[in-house]
């Protein structure tokens, strides 16, 4: 990458955002340190997962402020395109981030944006926006985005679907929705230009933009590049869709069994590690459990919560056995089933870090013992904390997804598991039988499987 081009690092709230990227690499923290050995690594490209969708909004505006920081003082002459990756659903500190981004642009250049893009859309997946409402696609049919159990999050939930309002909303009325600017699907099928255009007078203000296909994700991401290339700046908060399209990545890359990377060393069977309590989630373990030869263990959620004197014991006890179980085949590691919430959003964000920190303490546990010869990490959060925590992976590199498009594939470059691969499934992702079909993906590469296998569609 010329140094005449921005550097484009990918600021992003949890790490099932990289599931439409491949051949990237990813910094699993927000050390200066990791963040630069990452962008340099990346070419000026680079994923830097902050997990900030699990921290209170205090702590998640000042590890987006350090990721900028870091990264407008390495990138040349300070040209860097700055993306806050958040949820297609909408949950997230939407607002806060952003805003995060303008104060450091402004302090370390003198100005702010001229336009804020905000894209959630990421068609891959079912969501979509047309006519300004936001939508998710929930057991095929295509429902407001503010009528699913993403708009009831104990922490971010919220009441509008249209996406002008929904910006009103989360900016607790500080931009009114008249001051957005809309892009809609007439607009953005005019092409790039059309787009630029409406992008280069936005003077400021939050824009937002109907895209029913990916290819409307190109227009508004071509659109947004010419407006750069005149010299204004934007700031980017945006769905996973967008995102390959921003950083110039042609097509996707579905991750065949052959080029699934182990660690070094002696290895056991492969462990599956589930956080996520959706209801999609709860279907694809049910399924995955009646297809898969898999052993079973539960960490009791309500007990550990509990017994606050007894959690140490706990952990050991449910550390010896998943190592005796990996010893003898594929295992899943779940979080009890019922879920539990608390009274206020920060209660429930500190039950989740609480829950989170417990099963990252078993896996990092279990790896001192036995090396998996592959880990699936369902959840967003879940999967942050144990892939740095757990697995030890400050770094690593993004090799494609198990679908096209979804469920991204990892090469730990750190800790543990290094060269060995694990996979970030998100707990909102897929068909009933797309975790079926990851660890059938998986247990393919482990047995040494020549040839490619059928996939079902997530």
């Amino acid at each position: 990458m010329s140094t005449s081009t921005p550097w484009t690092v990918v600021i992003d709230d949890d790490p099932t955002g990289s599931q439409v990227v491949h051949d990237i690499e990813a910094v699993f923290g927000t050390d200066p340190d990791s963040v630069r050995a990452g962008m340099l690594a990346g070419g000026g490209v680079c994923f830097v997962l902050t997990n900030s969708r699990s921290l209170p909004e205090a702590e998640a505006v000042a590890a987006t402020e350090a990721v900028a920081e870091t990264v407008l003082a390495q990138a040349p002459a300070g040209r860097a395109r700055l993306v806050s990756r958040g949820d297609s659903t909408l949950r997230g500190h939407v607002f806060a981030e952003v805003e995060a981004l303008q104060r450091v642009r402004e302090r370390m250049s003198g100005r702010r944006h001229d336009a804020v893009l905000f894209v959630p859309a990421f068609p891959q997946a079912g969501r979509t926006t047309v006519g300004g409402i936001h939508r998710a696609s929930v057991d095929g049919v295509d429902v407001p985005v503010s009528e699913t159990e993403f708009a009831r999050d104990a922490t971010f939930g919220y009441r509008s679907s249209r996406m002008t309002e929904f910006v009103e909303e989360v900016s607790g009325g500080r931009i009114s929705a008249a001051d957005v600017l809309h892009l809609d699907l007439d607009d953005v099928r005019q092409g790039p230009l059309r787009v630029a255009e409406l992008i280069g007078a936005a003077a400021g203000r939050w824009v937002t933009a109907d895209a029913l296909e990916p290819s409307d994700l190109e227009a508004i991401a071509d659109g947004a590049r010419i407006v750069e290339d005149s010299g204004a700046t934007i700031v980017y908060r945006v769905g996973p869709g967008i995102v390959p399209s921003v950083l110039g990545i042609d097509g996707v890359h579905a991750v065949e069994p052959a080029e699934l990377t182990r660690p070094t060393g002696p290895i056991v069977q492969g462990l599956v590690v589930v956080g996520s309590h959706t209801a999609l989630t709860s279907r694809q373990v049910a399924l995955a459990r009646s297809v898969h030869d898999l052993q079973v263990l539960e960490l009791d959620v309500p007990a550990y919560v509990r017994d606050v004197d007894d959690r140490d014991a706990l952990l050991r006890d449910l550390t010896d056995r998943l190592a005796t179980a990996l010893r003898t085949g594929p295992t899943m590691l779940i979080t009890s089933r019922e879920r539990m919430d608390a009274d206020t959003p920060e209660a429930s964000l500190a039950l989740a870090r609480l829950i989170s920190s417990a099963v990252s303490s078993l896996v990092a546990g279990v790896l001192q013992v036995v090396t998996p010869g592959w880990v699936v990490l369902k959840g967003g959060i879940t999967s942050h904390d144990v892939a740095l925590h757990g697995l030890g992976a400050s770094r690593a590199r993004v090799l494609g997804q198990v679908f096209p498009g979804q469920i991204g594939v990892f090469r730990a470059e750190t800790g543990p598991l290094e060269g060995g691969s694990f996979v970030v499934f998100p707990g909102n992702v897929g068909t009933d039988a797309a975790l079926v079909d990851t660890i059938t993906l998986l247990q393919a590469s482990h047995a040494g499987a020549p040839h490619p296998i059928e996939r079902t569609l997530a």
